[in-house]
């Protein structure tokens, strides 16, 4: 199994405001749920509370330092090595980072590919994606549309 990352991010790395996402696009969200269904993903515990409830048709890891943390319909971890680990035995080709900020900062070290959608324009915000080096990603795939385009990157 691989490690691959999904997020939105403005042109200013914006990918959340006070626990929400500043921007409502709607192919965004088909897109999310066509890449991930079906298989793991691996989110920190204040992206599963601001969504509210364990995505359906997806193994649900939600990484916390809190050892007293549980929630139904989930999996606990609490450290990003035990998420990837509890992620594997579902036997996927690809286990999904999908926020927020400390997820994406420690998997952009380990994952294959980043499945991206550039919202055009600035926000404001408080938590940010971290610049993809060119020298270490390959832009494979753009597709352009008026306020957004989704972009696939592998690592060279």
């Amino acid at each position: 199994m691989d490690l691959a990352i999904i997020v939105a991010v403005s042109e200013n790395q914006v990918i959340g405001n006070k626990g929400r996402i500043p921007w409502k696009i709607s192919e965004d969200l088909k897109r999310f749920k066509a890449l991930t269904m079906g298989h793991p993903i691996i989110m920190g515990r204040e992206t599963h509370e601001s969504i509210g409830k364990p995505l359906p048709g997806r193994l649900n890891i939600v990484l916390t330092s809190n050892t007293l943390y549980t929630k139904e319909g989930i999996r606990i971890a609490h450290s990003f090595e035990e998420a990837v680990e509890i992620a594997s035995e579902e036997n996927k080709e690809f286990a999904y980072a999908i926020g927020g900020q400390r997820v994406y900062e420690r998997a952009m070290s380990d994952a294959k590919k980043i499945e991206l959608t550039r919202v055009f324009g600035t926000y404001e915000g408080d938590r940010f994606f971290p610049e993809i080096d060119e020298r270490i990603w390959n832009k494979i795939k753009e597709e352009r549309a008026e306020n957004y385009s989704f972009e696939t990157y592998v690592r060279r």
